[in-house]
């Protein structure tokens, strides 16, 4: 499945490079409603609540992803006003991917729950966190966001810095320099190295019809 993930320039050419991308962790995510989207049912499940986010986000984080590359807004928030870089992935469908599930109302605890599930409303299992953490306002809905959650087993504890690698099931496939970028394309290929040839690179324009990102490719 081919996905987006809008970044700066320096950070986006910093991946190219070292093959590796930053993966968020739980508790410094923008959105407050993170893992809060639930109604406010009672305290018992609120605490509860702030007590799995902590325990979760120990160990745990994910990766942003789109479907959409060519979404003015997603250039503008996350990829440094179109001056920063689009990174296209080939990965691969698994458990650990999701798609987020934009609400125009919160649900209720319950409401995760799949009719088989035995455990208590108060209790949350790996798959509810999951879920819980794919929950968003529909004022999001933009973004056609998809969520590769992964362990958080390399990088720097200490400074909370986590990544996961570019394999075979997570495959740096597209570059897409912004509209407003001004890196070189030698520079580009020199950061690519021995993968130039496999990574297919573009520059992105005004596409001439729609409010959309359009693009060009480069050719080394």
């Amino acid at each position: 499945m081919l996905l987006y993930h809008f970044i700066s320039e320096r950070f986006g050419l910093d991946a190219i490079r070292d093959r590796r991308l930053k993966i968020a962790v739980v508790n410094h995510l923008n959105d407050p409603f993170e893992f809060q989207s639930l109604q406010n049912e009672n305290e018992t499940v609120q605490e509860k609540l702030k007590g799995v986010k902590n325990i979760y986000s120990y160990d745990h984080g994910f990766i942003s992803l789109s479907t959409d590359w060519q979404h003015p807004l997603m250039w503008s928030h996350y990829a440094e006003k179109h001056k920063g870089i689009c990174l296209g992935f080939d990965v691969r469908e698994s458990e650990e991917l999701v798609k987020v599930d934009y609400k125009n109302k919160r649900p209720k605890l319950m409401d995760l729950k799949e009719e088989n599930d035995s455990t208590s409303n108060a209790d949350l299992d790996i798959k509810d966190c999951m879920k819980l953490l794919s929950l968003k306002f529909d004022g999001w809905a933009y973004e056609s966001e998809r969520r590769l959650f992964s362990p958080l087993a390399i990088g720097d504890p200490t400074k909370e810095l986590y990544f996961r690698e570019f394999t075979d099931e997570f495959k740096l496939c597209e570059v897409i320099l912004g509209i407003k970028s001004d890196i070189p394309n030698l520079k580009l290929e020199r950061i690519l190295g021995d993968k130039v040839v496999e990574i297919k690179c573009f520059r992105g324009d005004l596409h001439k019809n729609e409010f959309k990102v359009s693009r060009e490719q480069i050719h080394f």
